[in-house]
């Protein structure tokens, strides 16, 4: 709210030729030098859960080992469909293009993601279990990605192994 005030405010003062400092943009200074940094997680947990993300093989905890090890969004990893994965190119990756049921946030977040680590391991194995056009058909079809309980149950599930969080 405080940034939509801080523009309205800017533009009156520009538009009306003010010689007037905007009061909103000293406190959002003050409040952005205030919020709390979310703390990193350490190697060895992200290891740690990866780990148990690939034991464990089911739909939520091989999307964590995908985002784990290629630094998508969460609705870009949900919205994959089998035809953005190349397994079988020589460098395997992820071509990540806007969907009807899932556009990208940005133009500039069309890209290709390489697939290492986890998240070449967790797509194999979904590669073999694979059943729809969808590498997460759970929270995913023709209609949308449903991210916001996917996100609520991965939390959830991440507090558990993640004491940080």
């Amino acid at each position: 709210m405080f940034g939509t005030i801080r523009a309205v405010f800017t533009l009156t003062i520009q538009e009306k030729g003010l010689k007037v400092p905007n009061a909103f943009c000293s406190y959002l200074s003050c409040a952005s030098r205030m919020q709390v940094k979310r703390a990193s997680i350490s190697p060895e947990d992200i290891k740690r859960v990866q780990k148990i993300c690939l034991d464990m093989a089911d739909e939520r905890r091989l999307l964590v080992a995908l985002i784990s090890d290629t630094g998508m969004r969460l609705s870009e990893a949900l919205g994959l469909i089998w035809d953005d994965i190349y397994l079988d190119h020589e460098y395997p990756h992820i071509s990540l293009t806007p969907h009807p049921w899932r556009p990208l946030k940005t133009s500039g977040s069309k890209r290709l993601i390489p697939l290492v680590g986890a998240a070449y391991e967790a797509v194999k194995i979904m590669h073999r279990q694979r059943t729809t056009p969808f590498l997460f058909n759970s929270y995913t079809d023709a209609n949308g990605c449903n991210g916001n309980s996917c996100s609520a149950a991965l939390n959830k599930w991440l507090k558990q192994h993640v004491p940080e969080l």
